[in-house]
C-alpha cells in the first residue's frame, strides 16, 4: 500500500497505522468482516509486528484515499481478480501463498499503450499528492 499511496515501501508503518485507525473509527462498517470482538482488540492486534494486513485494511485504504485495488492470485490464476473500491486510480496487487497466510505484492502495468501508461502515471502521482496532503506531517 505504501508504494501506491506514498511511492515508497519505507512508509509502510504510516499507511498501516492510517488504515487501522480508519477501521477503528468506522468500526460498525468493518466489524462483521473481522474476527476481533471489539475495535480496541482489533487495534491492539494490528499493532503487533507479526500481524499481517488483510483485504479489510485494503478496503480501508480504498475508502480513505478514494482509489481502488485489484487483487490477482498467483497460486490461483483461474480466479477472477478481486476489485476493492470503485474510484480511480486502480492499483494492482498480487496475492501469493496460502489463503490464511499469504502476502500482497505490488503489480505494475507492463503492457499498456504509452498514452495509457502516461495517464496511469499521472493518476498515481495525483493520488500520492492527495495522500501526502491528507497525512500531513505524519509521513
Amino acid at each position: 500500500m505504501a508504494f501506491f499511496l506514498l511511492e515508497t515501501p519505507e512508509k509502510h508503518s504510516v499507511v498501516r497505522k492510517t488504515a487501522v485507525m480508519f477501521v477503528y473509527e468506522n468500526w460498525n462498517n468493518f466489524k462483521d468482516f473481522l474476527m476481533e470482538e471489539s475495535r480496541e482488540a482489533y487495534r491492539r492486534n494490528m499493532s503487533m509486528s507479526q500481524t499481517y494486513g488483510t483485504e479489510v485494511e485494503i478496503l480501508a485504504c480504498a475508502e480513505k484515499f478514494s482509489c481502488s485495488f485489484t487483487i490477482f492470485y498467483k497460486d490461483h490464476p483461474d480466479l477472477k481478480p478481486t476489485v476493492i473500491g470503485n474510484s480511480p486510480p486502480e492499483c494492482y496487487i498480487l496475492y501469493t501463498g496460502p489463503w490464511d497466510d499469504g502476502h500482497f505484492d505490488v503489480l505494475l502495468p507492463m503492457s499498456m499503450e504509452s498514452s495509457e501508461l502516461l495517464n496511469y502515471k499521472v493518476a498515481m502521482n495525483y493520488l500520492r499528492r492527495r495522500v501526502s496532503q491528507d497525512l500531513g506531517n505524519e509521513h
